[in-house]
């Protein structure tokens, strides 16, 4: 296992930039729609983050527990990358690495953050067993400031922080597109910006 997934798992509680799940049958459109939703969170928040299976809440931590071996067989980047593809839009990048630590299997997403823009649903997934929408046609997923979840966003600071990375990302992608079509210095472009952005 990777040195940096090692220190994730043995952190043992949920941040903003880290969620933990516990095994899952990774088949069911059920296990998909909540992925596909931790994942349009973790892409719409600043630096992306990390997605673990295989963890077991106990109280307010989380033990290391592995994924079921009836479980391993349903594991499958292709599937997911697909349902995640029909729901979102931008598609977030991500990773799936299946790994081993002390015996047990964990699946380890790393998701990347939007690069141009914001990742928005455009399908819904009710879940009838539990008769609620994990997924919802319209909503922008984050992780939210107030406590670790991925959240639609409802609140002034979930939607500032939204607005906030997606003006600093436009701003990447504008400089870095001026730059390579031979418009001025990576130094040049970066002062036009900061002179535009005093002008608001």
């Amino acid at each position: 296992m990777k040195p940096e997934h090692i220190e994730l798992i043995l952190h043992g509680k949920e941040e903003r930039h880290l969620e933990y799940k516990g095994s899952l049958d990774f088949s069911t459109p059920t296990t998909k729609a909540m992925l596909t939703r931790a994942m349009a969170a973790h892409t719409n928040t600043r630096d992306g983050g990390v997605i673990i299976a295989g963890m077991e809440k106990s109280g307010e931590v989380y033990k290391r527990a592995g994924i079921n071996a009836e479980h391993l067989p349903t594991l499958n980047t292709d599937g997911l990358r697909d349902y995640v593809r029909a729901h979102l839009t931008p598609t977030p990048n991500f990773t799936l690495d299946v790994e081993k630590y002390e015996e047990k299997i964990y699946a380890v997403i790393s998701v990347s953050p939007f690069t141009r823009y914001p990742s928005v649903c455009i399908s819904s997934y009710r879940d009838e067993y539990a008769k609620k929408y994990l997924l919802t046609t319209g909503a922008f997923y984050v992780r939210s400031r107030r406590k670790p979840e991925s959240v639609a966003v409802e609140t002034l600071e979930d939607l500032e922080d939204l607005i906030d990375m997606a003006t600093d990302q436009w701003l990447q992608y504008r400089a870095r597109r001026d730059v390579s079509s031979g418009l001025g210095t990576a130094e040049m472009v970066r002062k036009r910006f900061e002179a535009e952005g005093a002008d608001l």
